[in-house]
C-alpha cells in the first residue's frame, strides 16, 4: 500500500475546486456544507443513469394503477431497475434550468426515493440551494458538478469512499474539527478487517453463500463494512468460490454528515450486491441508523425486543471523548452499569464494553483505542472492572500496538483490540500481545498522519496472529499475568497517650467538638487537666469517652480520633496497641497498598517483598474483593513495555565529548566568518 493513488488525489482536488466559485460569497468554513451534498448528489445521479428512464416509466405505470405512495410502488421500480434507490423524474443536474434553477432542484431532490431523500434532508441540501440562489451561484454550482464523472465505472466504490473522507478532512480543517473524529484511515480499517476475518477461518474458505452480519457502533462513512465485504470477495475470488458469503452491514452514527456519507456508501454496496447476484435489490442502508450509541442502542430485534447480536463488530470510537453529559443515561444502562464505568473524561472504554456485548456467541470484533484503556484506573475502578470482565470472560484474543502518526487528527499511540467469543482451544485463557509499532511506511503528511501500514506489513501481522507464538514482537500471556490483588498492608499502632495543656486547648477548639455547649466543654477541660503530664495507655481514650457518656456528654468516633492525633506520642519500641476487644489497632498513617500478582502467592509475596523491609507489617484481611470475597481487590492492567522493552546501552562519554568539541569548533569558525 503506497502513497494515496493519483485517482483519489485528482478527484478530491477537482471536487474541492468548487470552492473557487464560492469564494467571497461564503465563508471558508461553510464550503464543505455545500460541496459535500452536491458531490453525493452527483455520485448518486451517475449511478442511476442506466436505470433512470426505466424507473420513470414504471413510476408512470404505477400512477395509472393508483399506486400513489412510495410504499406501494417502490418494489415495482426496484424489481425493474435492480437498484435499491431511484428517482421518479427525468431530471439531472444537466437538465436543471438556468432560470428556474431553485424550483427545478427542489423537484429533482423530492423525486428521489425516501432512502436518498433522507440523506439530503440531513445534509440540508434544499436549504443549501436557497443560500446559493440568494448568492446568485446555484446554477454555477449545478453546472460545475454536472461536468464531473463520478460514475461507479469511473470511480470505484472504495475510491469514492476515500474521496469522501478526503473531502471531509478538508471540511474539518477549520471550525468543524469534530468532523475528524469519524475518519478511520483505510490502512487501519484493512488491518482490523484482515485480522478479524482471518481469525474466523470458516468464512474465508466458505463457498455456500452463507450470510454474516457486521456492525459498527461508530459507523462514520461505512469504512469497516465496505472493507470487510471487499476482503471477503477478494478471498472468494482467489479461492474460486462460486457462492461467496454475503456481508449484511449494520451501524449507528451520531454525526449527521458522517451518517449521510455512510448511508450513501451502503446504498452503493446494496447496488453492487444486486449486480453480482442478480436478485431483487435489498437496501442495506436501512440498517444504518442515526443516534448516540452510548445513550441508546438502536439495533434491537423487533421480534424479541432484545439487543441484536452480530457476527462481526468493529469500532473506532473518538479518543478522549468526554461523556459526562450522558452520564445519567449511561449509568443506568444495563450494558454498562453491570460491568463498570470508566472516567467521564474518556468514553472509549464504554464502546469497548458495547462492542463485546454486541458480539454473537461465536462473534469476532476489533476496536481501535488509545493507550489509556490498557492501564487507566486502579483495582476496583470502573476501567479496571471492564478489563477484568473482558479478560475473565476470555473475550480478548490479541492486542496489537500500532505505529504512531497513523491517524489524521492525533499522533498518539494506538492499539487494536481483537475480540473473539469462540477462541480455539489453544488460545483459551490466553491473550497475545503484538508490537507492530515499527510496521509503517512513510507518506506525505495528511493532517497528522505521517505513516501507513502497508499490505505487506498487514500480512506479517496477520501471520503473527495466526501462528500464535512467542517471538521478538509477539508474546503469548495467560490473562492472569495482567491481574493483581490490591492488598492493604497495615502496621500496628505504637503510641502512648500524654495529655498536655496545649493539647487540651487544641482538642476543645477542634471541629469535632464544635457542637458542645460551654458547660460540657468546661467539664471535659476539668477532667483532662487532672491527668496533665501523665502517661496513659491507648484504651484510656475509650474509658474517657465512656465516662463522659455517663455524664450525658456524647463524644463520637471523630473525637476519639482527634484525641489520638493530639495526645498520641509515637512509641516505636512499645507494644502494639490493642482495643478493648483485644484486636490490634492499625496505625492510619502507615497504611499502604501492595499489588500482588494473581499468578503468585500472597504469603510468598509478603515474605520476599514486604516483611524484609517492614518486619511488623500486617495484611488487612478486612479488605476483600466484592466478587470473590478473597483478600485484596482484584485489578487488571496491561504494560506493553514490560514485554517489549529493549535496553539501549548509553553512548561512550568520550565519543560524546569529542562530538561536542567538534561542534564547538565549527560554531566558532562560523562566528569568525560571520564577523570577519
Amino acid at each position: 500500500m503506497a502513497q494515496p493513488d493519483l485517482q483519489l488525489e485528482n478527484f478530491s482536488d477537482k471536487i474541492w475546486s468548487a470552492a473557487d466559485i464560492l469564494r467571497g460569497a461564503f465563508h471558508e468554513d461553510d464550503y464543505g456544507t455545500i460541496i459535500l451534498p452536491f458531490a453525493l448528489l452527483r455520485r448518486i445521479e451517475c449511478a442511476l443513469a442506466p436505470t433512470r428512464e426505466a424507473a420513470v416509466k414504471q413510476y408512470e405505470i404505477a400512477q395509472k394503477m393508483n399506486f400513489l405512495t412510495e410504499k406501494q410502488y417502490e418494489n415495482i421500480i426496484k424489481r425493474v431497475t435492480n437498484t435499491p434507490f431511484f428517482n421518479v423524474t427525468l431530471m439531472t443536474l444537466g437538465t436543471v434550468g438556468a432560470t428556474n434553477t431553485r424550483a427545478d432542484m427542489q423537484t429533482y431532490i423530492e423525486g428521489f426515493s425516501k432512502n436518498v431523500y433522507d440523506i439530503f434532508a440531513k445534509m440540508n441540501l434544499i436549504n443549501v440551494c436557497d443560500q446559493l440562489q440568494e448568492a446568485g451561484l446555484l446554477y454555477e454550482i449545478v453546472k460545475f458538478f454536472n461536468k464531473l464523472d463520478l460514475s461507479p465505472e469511473a470511480v470505484p466504490m472504495r475510491v469514492m469512499s476515500n474521496i469522501y473522507e478526503e473531502l471531509i478532512w478538508r471540511f474539518a480543517s477549520s471550525k468543524h474539527k469534530q468532523s475528524k473524529e469519524f475518519l478511520t484511515p483505510r490502512d487501519v480499517v484493512r488491518l482490523a478487517t484482515t485480522l478479524v476475518l482471518e481469525s474466523d477461518g470458516d468464512i474465508i474458505a466458505s463457498d455456500n453463500g452463507q450470510i454474516r452480519t457486521l456492525y459498527d457502533p461508530t459507523c462514520g462513512t461505512a469504512g469497516f463494512a465496505l472493507d470487510g465485504a471487499s476482503l471477503i470477495y477478494e478471498y472468494a475470488k482467489q479461492s474460486g468460490a462460486k457462492n461467496p458469503p454475503m456481508i449484511v452491514p449494520y451501524g449507528q452514527e451520531i454525526a449527521p454528515i458522517a451518517w449521510a456519507m455512510g448511508k450513501t456508501m451502503m446504498l452503493f454496496y446494496s447496488m453492487s450486491q444486486v449486480s453480482e447476484n442478480g436478485e431483487i435489490p435489498v437496501d442495506f442502508s436501512q440498517n444504518y441508523l442515526l443516534g448516540n450509541t452510548l445513550t441508546k442502542d438502536l439495533l434491537i430485534d423487533e421480534a424479541t425486543g432484545e439487543p441484536m447480536k452480530f457476527d462481526y463488530v468493529f469500532s473506532n470510537p473518538p479518543f478522549g471523548m468526554d461523556w459526562s453529559k450522558s452520564y445519567d443515561d449511561v449509568a443506568k444502562d444495563p450494558r454498562f452499569a453491570t460491568v463498570g464505568l470508566p472516567p467521564k473524561s474518556d468514553g472509549s472504554m464504554l464502546f469497548l464494553t458495547h462492542v463485546a456485548k454486541k458480539l454473537a456467541d461465536k462473534g469476532h470484533g476489533a476496536i481501535v483505542l488509545s493507550g489509556s484503556p490498557l492501564f487507566t484506573g486502579g483495582a476496583g475502578s470502573g476501567a479496571s472492572e471492564i478489563r477484568r470482565w473482558l479478560f475473565e470472560k476470555d473475550f480478548v484474543e490479541a492486542i496489537v500496538q500500532l505505529p504512531n502518526d497513523l491517524f489524521y487528527n492525533t499522533s498518539i499511540g494506538t492499539y487494536l483490540w481483537l475480540l473473539n467469543k469462540d477462541k480455539p482451544k489453544h488460545k483459551k485463557h490466553k491473550i497475545q500481545l503484538i508490537n507492530a509499532s515499527d510496521r509503517k511506511t512513510p507518506i506525505k503528511n495528511v493532517g497528522k498522519k505521517r505513516f501507513i501500514i502497508s499490505d505487506d506489513d498487514i500480512a506479517v501481522i496477520a501471520r503473527e496472529v495466526a501462528d500464535f507464538e512467542n517471538s521478538e514482537t509477539s508474546r503469548i500471556c495467560n490473562y492472569k499475568e495482567f491481574g493483581y490483588r490490591a492488598v492493604t498492608i497495615q502496621r500496628p499502632l505504637k503510641v502512648k497517650i500524654i495529655v498536655t495543656t496545649d493539647g487540651i486547648n487544641k482538642l476543645l477548639s477542634h471541629k469535632a467538638l464544635a457542637k458542645l455547649n460551654s458547660e460540657n466543654r468546661q467539664t471535659i477541660r476539668d477532667r483532662l487537666e487532672k491527668v496533665v503530664g501523665q502517661e496513659k495507655k491507648f484504651v484510656w481514650i475509650s474509658v474517657f469517652i465512656d465516662d463522659m457518656k455517663c455524664l450525658k456528654i456524647k463524644l463520637g468516633k471523630p473525637v476519639q480520633k482527634a484525641m489520638l492525633d493530639i495526645f498520641g506520642v509515637p512509641n516505636p519500641d512499645g507494644d502494639a496497641i490493642k482495643d478493648v476487644k483485644g484486636n490490634i489497632v492499625f496505625d492510619p498513617s502507615s497504611k499502604q497498598i501492595e499489588n500482588v500478582p494473581l499468578t503468585g502467592s500472597l504469603h510468598a509475596y509478603m515474605q520476599s517483598e514486604v516483611l524484609p523491609f517492614v518486619s511488623d507489617a500486617i495484611v488487612d484481611r478486612s479488605v476483600t474483593d466484592s466478587e470473590d470475597n478473597e483478600v485484596g481487590i482484584v485489578g487488571y492492567e496491561v504494560n506493553f513495555n514490560k514485554y517489549f522493552y529493549k535496553y539501549v546501552a548509553p553512548r561512550d562519554p568520550e565519543v560524546i565529548a569529542t562530538e561536542l568539541i567538534a561542534i564547538e569548533e565549527e560554531t566558532n569558525r562560523l562566528i569568525k566568518e560571520l564577523f570577519a
